[in-house]
């Protein structure tokens, strides 16, 4: 059972919803939470009482919500034609973006992050730069949020995630580190508005790889993951599916 005293204010419904995310893994889940929430007890104006109707279905609402956008993270979007590619990128060379923009267009932009035009046979082709480059894909969607400018991933394969810590302190003077969160869930929560950062996603097995996705909240406080290494499909970022813990780094000061 939850006591917490003061008003339901802000403050307290998020940490009601924070207990809430870290209690939702699997569906069974919701079950155990709505029961929880019919037990509940909060001290309001120096008078314990339970939630309200209102007050459960709106916490429910929400953290079902969240679990449900980290459980199908769509990576690019339809692959594009080479005419397609050339064109889009030819229009967006003319757009000054800049950091303060550069959430508009980064539905647009991340496909460039890690693919190229090549020749091949005499035939041009998009060409992913690399398929274990995630470490190089976060750098490079960074210095996009960071500059507005648009640049192309290393080819570097799989470097171990703690490098990241090394080139956020050398490139941007920020001292931070990886900490373990319950779920990717929790981001919704624990991140404030304009903050972006890095999500580890630690595999189940040894035998298949770590991923890193780059992470936004909004100024409207919507969180965006954002993989930029593939083309189409999904990523599924709910606990035990595909990877069974994560890590969060914070990668600005706000």
């Amino acid at each position: 059972m939850l006591s917490l005293g003061g008003e339901l204010t802000i403050s307290i419904r998020n940490g009601l919803k924070r207990s809430a995310v870290r209690l939702v893994e699997k569906e069974e889940d919701f079950a155990k939470l709505e029961k929880q929430l019919d037990n509940t007890v909060i001290e309001e104006n120096g008078r314990k009482r339970k939630l309200t109707q209102q007050e459960k279905e709106e916490i429910l609402e929400e953290v079902k919500g969240k679990a449900e956008m980290t459980n199908n993270i769509p990576l690019l979007t339809t692959k594009k034609t080479v005419k397609e590619f050339k064109e889009n990128w030819e229009r967006l060379s003319k757009i000054k973006i800049t950091p303060e923009t550069a959430m508009n267009y980064i539905d647009e932009v991340r496909v460039y992050f890690n693919h190229i035009i090549i020749t091949k046979n005499g035939e041009e082709i998009i060409h992913q730069v690399a398929n274990d480059n995630c470490t190089e894909v976060v750098k490079v969607i960074d210095h996009y949020f960071r500059t507005g400018e648009i640049k192309l991933a290393k080819s570097i394969g799989t470097p171990h995630y703690t490098t990241l810590v090394s080139w956020l302190k050398q490139e941007h003077e920020i001292e931070s580190r990886f900490e373990g969160i319950e779920n990717a869930g929790i981001l919704w929560i624990d991140m404030v508005n304009n903050e972006r950062g890095i999500l580890l996603c630690l595999s189940k097995t040894v035998y298949e790889s770590h991923h890193v996705v780059y992470v936004v909240k909004d100024a409207n406080g919507k969180v965006r993951f954002l993989e930029g290494q593939n083309f189409g499909g999904i990523v599924n970022l709910k606990k035990d599916v595909k990877f069974s813990r994560f890590k969060y780094m914070k990668v600005t000061n706000n």
